[in-house]
């Protein structure tokens, strides 16, 4: 999976455009990816931030999927403020 549609959008400031966006990915991509791992079909699954730091989701550690979604919320948050 590549964020490179959020890219356009943060370049020229336009957040309303960027956390639509980012909405859709969460609902293509996460909230499928966390129903994966409830299910079991799949054990774990390691997300990477654009710093480099590194998000495990897991069967047994499924509370870092919280943590993972509230760094883009908290990223979001940031940018509504100094805009």
């Amino acid at each position: 999976m590549c964020l490179e549609p959020l890219l356009a959008p943060a370049r020229y400031d336009d957040l309303p455009t960027w956390s639509e966006i980012l909405r859709g990915i969460d609902t293509e991509w996460f909230q499928p990816m966390e129903a994966t791992l409830k299910a079991r079909r799949v054990a774990q699954v390691y997300i990477y931030d654009c710093a480099s730091q590194r998000f495990s989701l897991s069967r047994v550690r499924r509370w870092l999927a919280g943590r993972a979604r509230n760094h883009c919320i908290s990223i979001l948050n940031r940018l509504t403020v100094i805009r």
